[in-house]
């Protein structure tokens, strides 16, 4: 749902993702968890994306363009806007 409504948001805004944008994107809304670039790396592999740069690149789009967030903490990134969100995001960190 959130990856239909993220898609008619940029058609209506006249933004189109890129191929590895979307990539990027598609496999942190599959996970469901915030993810490191490299764990993007290697789950995207098979798709061609060969290069930690092409991870790094699509992921400072996405979070200039507001879909994906990155957590500090974690050294990880998270989809944002998905509904229901108010643009906060929470992470409990047990040791």
């Amino acid at each position: 749902m959130a990856n239909e409504e993220a898609r008619a948001l940029e058609e209506r805004q006249g933004l189109r993702p890129g191929r590895n944008q979307q990539l990027v994107y598609d496999a942190l809304v599959k996970s469901g968890r915030p993810m490191r670039a490299y764990e993007l790396l290697k789950l995207l592999h098979a798709d061609g994306i060969r290069s930690p740069l092409q991870v790094y690149r699509a992921l400072d789009k996405l979070v200039r363009e507001g879909k994906a967030r990155r957590i500090e903490t974690l050294r990880a990134f998270a989809v944002c806007g998905q509904s229901g969100q108010d643009g906060q995001v929470a992470v409990t960190i047990c040791t």
